[in-house]
Order: C-alpha cells, then structure tokens, then sequence
C-alpha cells in the first residue's frame, strides 16, 4: 500500500529558481493542501483529484503553470527527502519516477499533454 505526506518540496519545473526551496504546495482550483504518494501519485485533500506527477503543473511563482522535468521531479525529491521523508519513502518515490521516465521525456518534448 502506497504512503503519503504533505507535500513539501522544491519547484520540479526544469531550471526553475525554486527547485531547492521549500514550497507548501497547494491545488490551485480549491487551494486543498497538496499530499504527494510514493508511488508518484499527488493529491488534493480538499476535492480529492489525484493524478500522477507528470500529469501536473507547477506555479512557484517564479513562472506560470508547466510540467515537471524528469530532472526537476529529481531534484525535487531530493528536497522532500531532506525536509520531511524517510528515506524509504525517497526511494519509492525515485523508482516511481524511473517508471515514469519514457512519459516525461515524452512530455519534455510536447508529445503528451494532459493536465489536472
């Protein structure tokens, strides 16, 4: 059974200022506090959609909505880690973005476009 905790992170847009800050992540339709799983899953506690990282965009405030980098979703993991994860929970997320891989280099270069 997968595990979750709020989600507190650096920002996984690539290149992006805030990726190693820590950022309180909320949904921006409902602001419901943000819970990232370990198995690479995200969810809103307020209205319950939850989808996988890829399927996601990032506002930090430094930029408008994109998508995670696979280099991003990496870094920031290695903030949550730092901030408030066992190390359990950092490797189980590592392995869920290796799953996701070949969908994030498909999103990197615009072949896949869908967005909670």
């Amino acid at each position: 059974m997968s595990k979750r905790i709020r989600f507190c992170a650096g920002c996984p847009v690539q290149g992006c200022s805030n990726a190693f800050n820590s950022i309180w992540w909320v949904h921006a339709k409902d602001k419901g506090k943000m819970y990232i799983y370990d198995d690479g899953f995200l969810e809103c506690d307020l209205c319950g959609t939850k989808g996988l990282i890829i399927d996601w965009k990032f506002d930090c405030g430094d930029h408008c909505y994109q998508y995670a980098s696979y280099q991003g979703y990496l870094n920031m993991i290695a903030v949550l880690g730092h901030l408030s994860a066992d190390d359990d929970f950092v490797d189980n997320c590592l392995s869920a973005g290796k799953r996701q891989r070949q969908l994030f280099k498909g999103l990197e270069s615009n072949k896949y476009n869908n967005f909670i």
